[in-house]
């Protein structure tokens, strides 16, 4: 089946609004047959309101859930994140996504700011696996990163327009390596939250 842009923008709009709404998650069989006769409607170039869910998705969303890889809110930020052309933090290599989601376990994702450094300072389990703290990061660099703070592990890190290019796609903000955690979550949600509203075609 071949489809124009616009139906294709519409796809787009519906799986990640779906997506980041839990759209399934209540009444999925009541849901999905509204879907379907919205989506026969588009098919057919009928006025149709197939894609157009409400939401009320904020920087909140990255903050008060948990990586959680059995959770759907942790499965979407996954997506989310690979649609940004993810590079590894210490080599900055792009991250081989057919491998790391083919595989979807937790040895591929890692805390930003290491979880022994937060808990040292008495942060909360809660704060310290908030979204809003994970990226892809293999087991075998979260090793080498260690329990550094970010101005320490900084210095292994890429140089220049390597590290911007590193930090960008994986929504750091560039000042990610000052050692305030509340500042990094508060402006790496509104970052995410920023790309999340993009996505479904809200900006």
């Amino acid at each position: 089946m071949s489809y124009d842009s616009n139906v294709n923008a519409r796809l787009k709009k519906w799986f990640w609004r779906s997506c980041f709404t839990n759209r399934y998650g209540s009444r999925p069989k009541r849901t999905a047959i509204t879907d379907i006769e919205e989506i026969q409607k588009l098919k057919n170039g009928e006025v149709n309101t197939f894609g157009d869910i409400s939401h009320d998705l904020s920087k909140d969303f990255f903050k008060t859930n948990y990586f959680r890889l059995a959770s759907a809110n942790t499965k979407t930020f996954i997506l989310m994140l690979a649609n940004n052309n993810p590079k590894t933090f210490l080599s900055g290599s792009l991250i081989d996504l057919d491998k790391v989601l083919q595989k979807y376990n937790r040895a591929e994702f890692h805390h930003i700011y290491p979880k022994a450094y937060l808990r040292d300072l008495n942060t909360s389990d809660e704060k310290i696996n908030c979204l809003a703290n994970f990226c892809f990061l293999n087991s075998s660099e979260n090793k080498k990163i260690g329990r550094k703070k970010p101005s320490e592990y900084i210095t292994i890190m890429p140089n220049d327009d390597v590290l911007k290019e590193i930090l960008t796609n994986a929504f750091c903000p560039q000042e990610f390596c000052n050692d305030d955690f509340a500042d990094f979550v508060n402006k790496r949600a509104e970052l995410l939250a920023t790309f999340a509203k993009q996505l479904m075609q809200d900006v």
